[in-house]
């Protein structure tokens, strides 16, 4: 290989090394300036419970968590001690107060608004306020069947009469009717959920006393049943 060719290979390979060496300096300064981005802060509202929350009448309470103050704090005390555990191995981010889980779920299912809008409002991530969404729901769940549940024939007769001394209705035992909880369309079987509104739901059906308290609650079935067919099925008629 003569003088001339060799050159001409060192020459390209100072060049090759050069070129790499410029773009290993590119990357490192790149990763050196993202590492000194500061994140952007969320907006959000500061302590809105202690400085907004707080201080809304009975009325404005209602309207919010569509339950009265004191309904609210009872409630709470119930449900305070299953929202203040850790997961199951005790381990976990720190637990916010049961209060704020409570308004957080309330909020969810009083108002139907994105999470979004409720960890901006709780100054909260979104996966949290999902979390606390879901874990109040469960708690609610597991705690239905002591407040929610068919009389006894001995308390049958006197629902019965209290239903007549108060809405004049004789032999009547509760009042029952459906509803369409909205859902996301399922991945399996879309048009079995999609309601005769036009959207994907389950039904939820439900009977009250005469004192608008729940004795019997039945739902899951997909948007397209009729609620004839959902009465059938649900064991009450037996």
């Amino acid at each position: 290989m003569n003088n001339k060719r060799k050159a001409m290979i060192v020459i390209a390979a100072l060049q090759i090394i050069d070129s790499s060496e410029s773009e290993d300096e590119f990357v490192i300064n790149e990763l050196h300036c993202t590492k000194k981005t500061k994140r952007r802060q969320r907006i959000a509202v500061e302590k809105y419970i202690e400085n907004v929350a707080a201080h809304y009448d009975a009325e404005e309470f209602r309207s919010h968590f569509r339950l009265r103050r004191e309904t609210f704090e009872h409630l709470l005390q119930i449900l305070a001690p299953a929202l203040l555990q850790q997961n199951a191995k005790g381990v976990g981010r720190h637990t916010h107060s049961a209060e704020m889980q409570l308004l957080v779920a309330l909020s969810m299912l009083a108002n139907q608004v994105v999470y979004r809008l409720i960890s901006e409002k709780y100054n909260i991530a979104k996966s949290t306020a999902w979390a606390y969404v879901n874990k109040v729901c469960c708690c609610l769940v597991q705690l239905s069947d002591k407040y929610i549940s068919w009389p006894t024939r001995c308390k049958t007769h006197q629902l019965m009469q209290q239903f007549e001394a108060q809405h004049g209705f004789p032999g009547v035992l509760g009042a029952i009717d459906g509803t369409h909880i909205p859902i996301t369309a399922p991945s399996k079987d879309q048009a079995a959920y999609c309601n005769r509104h036009q959207y994907h739901s389950i039904i939820l059906q439900a009977i009250c006393d005469a004192n608008y308290k729940f004795i019997d609650v039945f739902a899951g079935y997909a948007g397209s049943v009729h609620d004839a067919r959902v009465f059938t099925i649900n064991q009450l008629q037996k």
